[in-house]
């Protein structure tokens, strides 16, 4: 289970270990969800009790024209999930999606972290991250059922009913 705790040392190790394993498990996902030409992407994972970011990582080959658009786009919407749980209990960053505004969907609230992703379209993203969430045993079947009918998402409910 991925938990983000106390105190520096400790932690930090702990940390590592999870960020390598979820960095790997993203890649693994992304191919498994045949995410079209798009197999890449950055992923953000934020704590969740101050948005510090803990980690921000290129998965795939993302084109160097691409990057800073992506990752900005990633760090963005955590921080924006940030937000907005704290202010109104938001669990996804579909419940403040404005995409006439660059805002859009692919970041879910955890027990103490945030993770965000992207680079393929924001639905795909969005199941990319429940998935690495699952994998790493920090999300039950009740958020993501929650996560999936906030945004409607047949990426994910396909993913998580086969």
């Amino acid at each position: 289970m991925l938990r983000i705790l106390g105190n520096q040392a400790a932690l930090n190790w702990q940390l590592l270990r999870e960020l390598r394993r979820a960095v790997k498990e993203i890649s693994l996902i992304t191919q498994l969800l045949k995410l079209g030409d798009c197999d890449y992407g950055y992923f953000t994972m934020l704590r969740r009790s101050d948005s510090r970011v803990l980690l921000i990582s290129q998965i795939g080959n993302c084109p160097p024209e691409s990057a800073e658009k992506y990752m900005a786009f990633s760090l963005e919407k955590g921080q924006r999930l940030f937000e907005r749980h704290r202010d109104f209990g938001d669990i996804s960053s579909f419940q403040s999606r404005k995409p006439h505004k660059g805002m859009w969907g692919g970041a879910i609230c955890l027990s103490d972290v945030i993770f965000s992703f992207a680079g393929p379209p924001e639905l795909a993203g969005e199941a990319v991250m429940l998935a690495l969430a699952f994998q790493l045993d920090a999300i039950g079947e009740r958020k993501i059922n929650q996560i999936i009918k906030i945004s409607n998402n047949p990426v994910a409910r396909e993913y998580f009913s086969g």
